[in-house]
């Protein structure tokens, strides 16, 4: 692919140099063109039990299975199912398959189809646990495997299969294999340079910056590795000239980072987006459509030309999910460009208009608490008689812990998480939970106290709470609360409390009752058949706790933060917060 731009700082600090990220620039790739494969001689560096493939990869066509990368197992050429490790085009999906000696088949495929003649960055990862497939970054299946990884004396080859009679129409940039998992580095390979020198795992590396793009190359035969191991390749079948089977302008990486819409009114909104971090943008194209996919566009926004990183969205319906995408151009390698991250967002719906004639009743758990005015929200009120009101029942305005008495008379800290059980209103502080008894608008502290360090179950005298961020009930005489990392129930009758979930160890491991962990349990929703919905929001996650059985299994999300258009595990979010049943 890439010249090598290096960005270093002249800083020395405490004879320390200060590098800076090293961003690779746009040179050539090679074209396949459904005609040639390059032929790479067995080496033990080829073969190591745990392997990391990656590359830029533009495929020029969705039919057929075709390996773009791929390594024989055991089982060795003319048989099926003899793939070591490879990288397929898949009937138009990206697809990472790695077979046993036995033939036993284990694949990880992306969810929704590629776009023929656009960039992507593929990476694929495979060992005796799992094959594992990213796409631009995202996670989009793990595969247990069960088996390891075996060879024979084959080729590693790519373009094809090691006898040519199977040949991929696609052009290739940036390949690389390691002898590592590089899941936790997978984004930041996708645009940045991978030294040798420090990271010994890069057995193979090929940037396909050899020669000119378009012109006659007939004179070159290998295909360089960039690394020590001189992994070097045999140009097979490839005419090397024009720009079918040949050296490519690269447009690979050059994909712009999508930003959260903002000024989002019911009609419009603004698409924003940062800039690639390498290459060369004449303008950017945008895409936007109210389904995820993109299989139809808004009038107009279908590759919509724009400057800047901005855009006015106009025209749209209120109360409306919309989902917008950017991909850059540039005219000598036009419609060429990886399209970003896909960003959702709502549509401000138009506030209702509201009549009224008496006061509505507000009911919790099936008990009428107390006869309440409508509020409104916004929209016109037209009925004679109809008002809205608000009073306070607790607190004096004075931030202080809670003093038990006459409500207003008390002074609070922030209650948070009201839930009532048609007789009292409980809510947290913190650190305690608060009752107050709506008949006679006293309050009382129900549980808890001051802070302590190490978090207590049992009576409510000597019971402790670490930080306590929601709560809610479920209708049967029990709260439940989140508190640090632990998911607590407490006893409304007695205030006594139990630790259900979670333990002083933070993660993202499912079990049972303690023996699983959280990392920021944010907050959570009963609903209604024995379940709690939890939102763990420092692992990106929606956990379930079966009260039960005290188990607790993540139902969507992953270590990986926001993308959409990925389900269940798979999914990737970016903050949540907010959870309801």
């Amino acid at each position: 692919m890439k010249k090598l731009s290096f960005l270093l700082s002249g800083l020395l600090l405490l004879s320390s140099i200060v590098v800076k990220a090293q961003y690779i620039t746009q040179g050539n790739a090679l074209n396949f063109g459904g005609t040639g494969y390059v032929s790479i001689p067995d080496a033990a560096h080829l073969k190591p039990a745990t392997v990391t493939a990656e590359a830029w990869i533009k495929p020029n066509t969705a039919a057929g299975s075709v390996p773009v990368l791929l390594k024989l197992n055991s089982r060795g050429a003319g048989l099926s199912n003899n793939e070591a490790y490879s990288i397929y085009l898949n009937n138009g999906k990206f697809s990472a398959i790695m077979s046993s000696s036995g033939g036993v088949v284990a694949a990880a495929t992306q969810q929704i189809t590629y776009t023929i003649g656009k960039w992507y960055h593929v990476t694929a990862i495979f060992n005796n646990t799992n094959v594992i497939l990213y796409v631009n970054g995202i996670l989009q299946q793990t595969t247990l495997t069960g088996f390891g990884l075996t060879y024979n004396t084959g080729p590693l080859t790519l373009g094809g299969n090691s006898d040519g009679s199977v040949l991929a129409d696609a052009v290739l940039d940036e390949v690389r294999i390691f002898s590592t998992n590089r899941s936790a580095q997978v984004t930041a390979d996708m645009f940045q340079f991978v030294n040798p020198i420090s990271n010994p795992g890069l057995v193979a590396s090929y940037n396909f910056n050899q020669g000119s793009a378009g012109a006659d190359n007939t004179a070159i035969t290998t295909l360089t590795d960039q690394t020590a191991n001189a992994n070097n390749g045999v140009l097979t079948n490839l005419a090397m000239s024009g720009n079918t089977a040949n050296f490519v302008e690269s447009y690979a990486g050059v994909i712009p980072t999508a930003g959260n819409g903002t000024a989002v009114l019911t009609t419009s909104f603004t698409a924003n987006w940062a800039a690639p971090t390498s290459g060369t943008v004449d303008t950017y194209l945008l895409d936007v459509s109210t389904d995820i996919n993109f299989s139809s566009f808004v009038t107009g926004y279908e590759a919509l030309p724009v400057t800047g990183n901005t855009k006015v969205v106009t025209g749209l319906t209120s109360g409306t999910i919309y989902f917008y995408r950017i991909r850059a151009e540039k005219t000598t390698v036009t419609g060429q460009g990886g399209y970003s991250s896909t960003i959702r967002i709502k549509t401000t719906p138009v506030a209702p208009s509201i009549s009224y004639t008496t006061p509505q009743t507000l009911t919790v758990d099936g008990n009428a608490i107390t006869a309440i005015a409508p509020v409104n929200i916004g929209g016109n009120i037209t009925a004679a008689g109809a008002y809205a009101q608000m009073s306070t029942i607790a607190g004096n305005g004075a931030l202080s812990n809670l003093v038990a008495g006459p409500a207003l008379s008390s002074p609070l800290r922030g209650p948070i998480g009201m839930v009532s059980d048609g007789t009292s209103l409980y809510f947290s502080e913190g650190f305690y939970i608060g009752k107050i008894d709506i008949a006679t608008n006293t309050i009382s502290v129900l549980t808890g106290r001051t802070f302590q360090s190490t978090p207590v179950d049992g009576n409510p005298a000597t019971a402790v709470f670490q930080n306590i961020t929601s709560m809610t009930s479920d209708g049967e005489g029990n709260l439940y609360v989140s508190d640090g990392i632990m998911i607590r129930k407490i006893v409304m009758a007695t205030g006594s409390v139990t630790t259900l979930a979670g333990s002083s160890t933070t993660g993202a491991v499912d079990g049972t009752g303690t023996q699983a962990t959280f990392q920021g349990p944010l907050y959570l929703t009963y609903d209604g058949n024995g379940n709690l919905y939890i939102s763990d929001q420092a692992n990106y996650r929606i956990r379930k706790l079966n009260l039960s059985t005290l188990a607790v299994t993540t139902i969507a999300g992953s270590s990986a933060a926001y993308q959409d258009a990925l389900q269940g595990v798979n999914a990737r979010f970016s903050s949540p917060t907010w959870i309801e049943h």
